[in-house]
């Protein structure tokens, strides 16, 4: 599986990862990877990207496209019967514009996106934790969160591609947005 994302910078990625220890050594919530890098995602595909394609076409956007800030929303979950909790990206038109370019040009060009990242269902987040130990400790975590400020100011730099290998991601490519 690849995903087309954009990073969060250090400091950001280092309270996260607090977080998530934290996450785990309350609640025994584990991280879903090994060496996660601390994202959001604007595309996934089952497959993988070619990369001699897309890597170019990236540069080329990402050259048009200045950096743009957004203001997260706090925590938030997916239900279900994996509940995923997450710290809230919101929608702006100008993050709504890149998305739909991204879009526009990953899914006919470079793999069929899966279907929760498409723009009209799209909800930008950065995952803090998921899986079963979640649901069985929700009101706790998210009693916990609660107590933290996760209304961030990000500023979105950067578009990457990350490849999921199970246990492990990598980063497979990255280009700073510079337009």
């Amino acid at each position: 599986m690849n995903a087309l994302v954009s990073l969060l910078n250090h400091e950001r990625a280092e309270e996260v990862r607090a977080i998530e220890w934290e996450l785990e050594s309350r609640f025994g919530v584990t991280g879903q990877y090994v060496k996660p890098f601390i994202h959001f995602s604007y595309h996934v595909v089952a497959d993988e990207y070619d990369l001699d394609h897309l890597g170019p076409t990236l540069d080329e956007l990402s050259a048009k496209r200045a950096p743009l800030r957004v203001r997260t929303t706090g925590r938030g979950v997916f239900t279900g019967s994996q509940p995923v909790v997450f710290i809230g990206v919101p929608r702006t038109p100008e993050l709504d514009a890149l998305h739909q370019t991204l879009w526009d040009t990953c899914t006919p060009g470079f793999g069929v996106g899966l279907p929760y990242y498409a723009p009209e269902a799209w909800s930008p987040h950065v995952t803090l934790a998921q899986g079963a130990r979640v649901g069985e400790n929700l009101p706790e975590i998210l009693g916990y969160l609660g107590e933290l400020d996760l209304e961030w100011d990000l500023e979105v730099d950067n578009l990457a591609v990350i490849e999921d290998g199970g246990k492990e991601r990598g980063l497979i490519h990255q280009v700073a947005l510079a337009g």
